[in-house]
């Protein structure tokens, strides 16, 4: 007789008490409730991001973006028409499921498009935020007549606050937010040195994950290497070509403040673009998990979790008040009522899913070939897309991830020092092109995302003295050391 308790279930997993029709029973029981599961925690889910994306497609920013994007605006239009009827793909089946899949994995890839591009714009901005914030702290200093700064005495104290905790995870997190700071004045070749010992300590890791690194850091240093830069949003992209003009070095004050203004409206616009997408891929993500798991039917779901009725209501009244008002939404009251409704659901159903992840997993690893035998190898993954379809990691290329995984591929010596070397070429090409206070901001950007490179105390140490003595603006020195008390009083 089938087992339905997970207990018991486990228990007799792990002392091999089932014959493979129980096996057979017990896998397809467990897959079929981890899909409701994950399906009725995605609608709750779903409906609040839904309400949040509408609520920022009301603010004035988004009519800026979408005026720029029609692709996109088609993006949020098709994703109100998909929760405008829910009950088809939730039971989609055949090739109408397969249609659903190919439209929302294109508008899926669509989007992550936008964001790649997005982020390349705000990498590029972040450099130019930083060295306006440094000018201005810089006018600060001047104005407070600030004592110079004892090199010796700021080195100790920095190193006694990295390294007041033994925890090696602490040590480095502080490490690397007091490299962001400091004044970056070694040598082009003693940065590449330390990238490359860097990129050592992903010896024994996934390749995938070093490969997503180096991938990320070239991204960083050189924003313009990401397809469809200055193409997408052009009045973001002709906003940060005319800030490459700018000299932060020789700027008034009244010139730095109107500058600090425009960055904070560039910043603001790329945040609420993100934001935006965030939410639309969120939403499809979840809908893809669905439609992946349409073999579970609606009013079974209904039946394990009659809140579920809120998230239809939800939808009716949005669905409603959009048709009504050509597209305009206003949270309304009675909208709160159900959103009421749904509260705590999310985490009752997320420990359920994680109480059935642990067995799952316990499954794929230790009945692999009992898998592969009853044809279910496929099941399997499919639970596992589901799952990533429902992370936190919104934008992962969920076939990739599985072979990349699934092929254990880790970095030996020689993987290590052919991703260093392809990072260092690729910085030496482009550093040529950039002025000098941007490649220094952006090598204190990248030294910050690296691992730390130090073998102790005393070579942090040593690297504090250098930066410090070799930096002959001494209002840059007491900006840096000001920023760093900042990083201080935040760890208290």
């Amino acid at each position: 007789m089938k087992t339905t308790n997970i207990s018991e279930i486990n228990r007799k997993l792990k002392k091999h008490l089932m014959e493979i029709n129980e096996l057979e029973e017990t896998f397809e029981y467990l897959l079929a409730e981890q899909q409701s599961n994950y399906a009725i925690k995605g609608l709750v889910s779903m409906i609040m991001e839904y309400i949040t994306l509408l609520e920022l497609r009301e603010e004035k920013d988004s009519e800026v973006i979408l005026r720029q994007d029609e692709a996109f605006d088609h993006v949020l239009r098709y994703i109100d028409q998909l929760l405008s009827e829910p009950q088809a793909w939730l039971s989609a089946a055949g090739q109408q499921k397969d249609a659903y899949l190919n439209e929302l994995q294109r508008l899926r890839e669509l989007v992550t498009e936008r964001v790649k591009v997005l982020t390349a714009y705000e990498d590029a901005l972040e450099i130019y935020v930083f060295l306006a914030d440094r000018a201005e702290q810089k006018y600060v200093m001047q104005a407070q007549k600030a004592k110079a700064l004892n090199n010796e005495d700021f080195a100790g104290e920095v190193l006694e606050f990295i390294f007041k905790q033994k925890d090696n995870m602490i040590v480095n997190e502080k490490l690397k937010n007091v490299l962001r700071y400091l004044p970056v004045r070694i040598t082009k070749q003693r940065f590449y040195d330390y990238i490359t010992k860097s990129i050592g300590k992903y010896y024994g890791a996934y390749m995938v994950d070093l490969e997503a690194f180096i991938h990320m850091a070239m991204d960083t240093f050189y924003p313009k290497r990401v397809e469809r830069y200055d193409e997408l949003y052009p009045s973001v992209a002709q906003a940060l070509k005319a800030l490459e003009k700018t000299d932060f070095s020789d700027m008034n004050k009244e010139g730095l403040n109107h500058l600090l203004a425009q960055l904070d409206t560039i910043t603001a616009q790329l945040q609420h673009a993100l934001n935006l997408c965030n939410f639309a891929i969120g939403i499809i993500n979840k809908v893809m998990a669905s439609v992946k798991s349409s073999d579970v039917v609606p009013g079974a779901l209904l039946e394990k979790e009659p809140a579920l009725e809120a998230v239809l209501k939800i939808l009716d009244i949005t669905q409603g008040m959009l048709k009504e008002n050509t597209g305009t939404f206003e949270l309304s009251e009675e909208i709160i009522a159900q959103l009421t409704v749904l509260e705590g659901k999310q985490e009752k159903w997320a420990e359920r899913i994680a109480r059935y992840a642990g067995t799952i997993e316990y499954i794929a690893e230790e009945y692999g070939e009992v898998i592969s035998d009853l044809g279910m190898t496929e099941a399997f993954e499919n639970i596992k897309r589901i799952e990533l379809l429902n992370s936190d990691n919104l934008f992962i290329v969920l076939d990739q991830y599985l072979d990349c995984y699934d092929k254990e591929q880790r970095v030996d010596h020689r993987g290590v020092n052919e991703k260093a070397r392809q990072l260092v070429r690729f910085m030496e090409e482009h550093i040529q092109e950039m002025p000098r206070e941007i490649y220094r901001a952006k090598m204190g950007r990248l030294m910050s995302m690296v691992p730390p490179a130090f073998d102790n105390p005393d070579q942090v140490r040593q690297y504090l003295l250098d930066t410090m003595n070799l930096c002959g603006d001494q209002h840059e020195k007491l900006a840096a050391a000001d920023a760093v008390a900042q990083i201080v009083t935040q760890y208290g």
